[in-house]
């Protein structure tokens, strides 16, 4: 017969050992977390805020849409003689957060200064 290797049983670890890992396991991944977030932080401070400000309200007119009104005939009121009237609704949608050019009646739709 051969050699054999005896057979090693593992070591008994009490549960407070384990309790003792684990505890220092996640303190070091809470150290980490924390240092992360402080460097996101400071970057973000660094490069300039990401958040969004409040951004001011472009001068213009207020207008209420009447019956028959589309965007077109007022941009066509509100904007200059030989204007491209597309880019007078583009900006008119824009200032508004309009997805579609549809508009009602009663509507209150802002007219930019700078149609």
């Amino acid at each position: 017969m051969g050699f054999s290797t005896p057979v090693r049983r593992p070591r008994h670890v009490s549960v407070w050992t384990r309790v003792a890992v684990a505890a220092a396991s996640v303190a070091v991944v809470g150290t980490f977390l924390v240092c992360l977030l402080a460097l996101r932080s400071l970057a973000g401070a660094a490069c300039g805020s990401r958040t969004s400000a409040a951004v001011p309200e472009p001068a213009g007119v207020q207008v209420a849409v009447r019956s028959g009104d589309t965007l077109w005939s007022i941009a066509r009121k509100f904007s200059g003689d030989g204007r491209d009237l597309r880019r007078a609704v583009y900006r008119i949608r824009q200032v508004n957060n309009l997805d579609t050019p549809i508009i009602h009646p009663g509507q209150l739709i802002l007219i930019p200064s700078n149609l």
